[in-house]
């Protein structure tokens, strides 16, 4: 991918790695495989990705921005996803480490952590059509709703943009307050 980019633009100066798989499964009842699985898709894969563009930035000498997208399943508890939380607080958590080691050769690493939005994860429609979900998400959001993904968009935008040239190694929830309650 990093190198069609590259032979498409001649450079890569920006790399947004969103990706990811989720289930619902309480913690006693995760197969070792199922957290496998996870942890290989939502942290591993990010890490080859991030680290292919993070070789190509340092390779070209300009600099980049890196922006990880994590989620808010790592900043606070939910049930059945243990699993997927620990595998996005890796997530934060590389994102931290790359930008203390990419820091030097002006690549900035930042992550984005999405709430709940008005499009949800693919294999997920089955439980937000419940309407206790929908109650708890709305109780619990200060701001009473989901996210639409232009919500999501603009700050990874803010990110990747000259504007946020001194901003590395941060996880910004985009929430509308959930994980402020």
């Amino acid at each position: 991918m990093v190198e069609r980019v590259v032979a498409s633009a001649g450079h890569l100066d920006i790399a947004v790695v969103d990706h990811g798989i989720g289930f619902a499964t309480p913690a006693e009842e995760t197969t070792e495989e199922q957290f496998r699985r996870m942890v290989e898709v939502n942290l591993t894969g990010c890490f080859n990705v991030a680290q292919a563009a993070g070789r190509q930035m340092i390779k070209q000498k300009r600099g980049g921005s890196i922006i990880l997208i994590s989620s808010t399943g790592s900043l606070v508890g939910f049930n059945g996803l243990a699993a997927y939380g620990a595998s996005k607080g890796g997530v934060d958590q590389l994102c931290r480490q790359l930008a203390v080691e990419w820091g030097p050769h002006s690549i900035r690493v930042n992550c984005v952590n999405p709430g709940y939005t008005t499009h949800n994860m693919r294999g997920t429609d089955a439980r937000h059509a419940q309407a206790e979900v929908e109650d708890e998400m709305r109780r619990m959001t200060p701001m009473g709703r989901r996210g639409t993904p232009e919500e999501m968009a603009a700050p990874v935008v803010f990110l990747a943009s000259p504007a946020a040239s001194f901003i590395s190694g941060v996880v910004i929830p985009v929430d509308g307050g959930y994980c402020a309650m």
